[in-house]
């Protein structure tokens, strides 16, 4: 989790282990995040996600209405070692 505790918050997508997934570990975590209060009344959250919308979705997240409002910086190469 990343915030300026005052108006936005980025959440890093979850992963859980395979031996750890049924379990309710990712809805507890969920839980405990977004009732942070340190996290209360933020205007807007985001997150990247390409495997858990189902999750998320249980917890107010929806895709973006207005996508054409966002811009990123990508760098796919950025973890590769330089030898």
């Amino acid at each position: 989790m990343i915030s300026d505790f005052s108006t936005i918050a980025y959440l890093g997508d979850i992963y859980v282990l395979d031996q750890y997934r049924g379990k309710g570990f990712s809805k507890k975590l969920m839980g405990q995040v977004i009732n942070h209060p340190n996290l209360k009344g933020l205007r807007r959250w985001i997150l990247l996600t390409s495997t858990a919308d189902w999750l998320y979705e249980k917890y107010g997240f929806a895709k973006l209405r207005k996508p054409d409002l966002y811009m990123k910086f990508y760098n796919p190469d950025i973890y590769k070692c330089i030898l």
